[in-house]
């Protein structure tokens, strides 16, 4: 296995982990002190690469403010929002909701950015909208009799009157 490849499972390993152990601090742990706890541990493992192997040296000021005001926004606005969303729907809805990105970002890039589209790409997305389809129903519910009741859209009744 090449190192990319690595380190592309043990991203997705560490992805699934978090979200099942985030989902254990609900009601324990504000989402807002998991946003400071991550930015902090984020400045560290950053700040100790950087001054490790001198990075630092060649940031200019304009340089820095851009990299902290990015880590900010991202670290605020997408890690809460993941983070809300474990505490609301649970992990295995969240990573089907979070699977929704390769769609939405063809789509905006061909509504925004005015980039084609190859059939294969189209062929890939059309792919994983299937098997979201198929993942987020309910197990032993009929889709056609009760639509309604797809794991996307009701997560909290799902399977409670059985």
């Amino acid at each position: 296995m090449f190192a990319p490849d690595a380190f592309a499972v043990t991203a997705a390993l560490c992805s699934a982990l978090s979200s099942m152990f985030l989902s254990e601090l609900k009601g324990r742990v504000p989402l807002l002190q998991l946003a400071r706890w991550q930015m902090l541990a984020t400045f560290v493992m950053t700040g100790s690469v950087s001054l490790a192997i001198g990075g630092w040296h060649t940031m200019g000021a304009r340089e820095f403010w851009l990299l902290a005001g990015s880590s900010f926004a991202g670290i605020s606005i997408a890690s809460t929002t993941y983070f809300a969303t474990i505490y609301s729907v649970g992990p295995r809805i969240t990573a089907l909701l979070f699977s929704l990105t390769s769609p939405f970002a063809l789509a905006l890039g061909y509504l925004v950015l005015g980039e084609t589209i190859s059939r294969w790409q189209a062929l890939g997305v059309a792919l994983a909208l299937a098997v979201l389809a198929i993942g987020g129903q309910t197990p032993g519910v009929n889709a056609a009799s009760d639509p309604g009741r797809c794991l996307l859209m009701v997560p909290e009744t799902a399977g409670m009157d059985s």
